[in-house]
């Protein structure tokens, strides 16, 4: 009997870790975008390797890429040929760079902003609509969609948060279409608000 109590009390303690331990990256990350809730800018340059079923050979693209508080984006493949993508606010610029043309609002432009609200360490709300598991690699996050967003058809993104001021590194996002675009991120200099506190 004493036996049988000592094992439910055993189970009972590894079922009550466990829980403690599946919450835990939810918090983490949490905690990361609070650490980050003073960043104005993040900037560098970028390697992106997209699966895609149409293709056999994935697309390679490499270029900068420049995000900044609240809503701009500014993306500049550079190779394998020239092309600028902005955002500011509701307004969404592409072209040759020097060539850009206004365009009318597009899909997937409200899941870019929110994405790279994530990336600066936004509003953690934002994290309420996903699930969130320890990523497969050492300081990375899986987040799944709790619904279908009906825009952008993301089904995982991977975050991976080794960058210079724990900034991020690498994102990975998985559509429903089975595309796989993996970004990582180089050369990153983050700029943070300077407050009378610090100096």
């Amino acid at each position: 009997m004493v036996r049988r109590a000592l094992l439910a009390a055993f189970f009972f303690c590894l079922i009550f870790q466990a829980s403690a331990l599946a919450d835990q990256p939810d918090k983490d990350l949490k905690a990361w975008m609070l650490r980050q809730s003073d960043v104005i800018t993040i900037e560098g340059r970028f390697l992106q390797h997209r699966q895609t079923p149409l293709l056999a050979e994935p697309l390679v693209s490499a270029g900068t890429f420049r995000l900044a508080r609240p809503d701009r984006v500014r993306w500049m493949i550079e190779n394998p040929e020239a092309l600028v993508l902005e955002f500011e606010g509701n307004q969404i610029r592409a072209g040759r760079p020097g060539q850009l043309r206004t365009l009318p609002s597009i899909d997937g432009a409200a899941g870019l902003r929110e994405m790279t609200d994530l990336f600066l360490g936004g509003s953690s709300a934002r994290l309420d609509q996903f699930d969130i598991v320890v990523g497969p690699v050492k300081d990375s996050f899986t987040l799944t969609p709790r619904t279908p967003d009906g825009r952008g058809d993301l089904v995982r993104m991977v975050m991976v948060l080794d960058g210079p001021e724990d900034a991020l590194s690498e994102v990975t996002l998985e559509s429903a279409a089975g595309d796989i675009s993996k970004i990582r991120f180089m050369d990153v200099v983050v700029r943070r608000e300077v407050s009378e506190n610090r100096q």
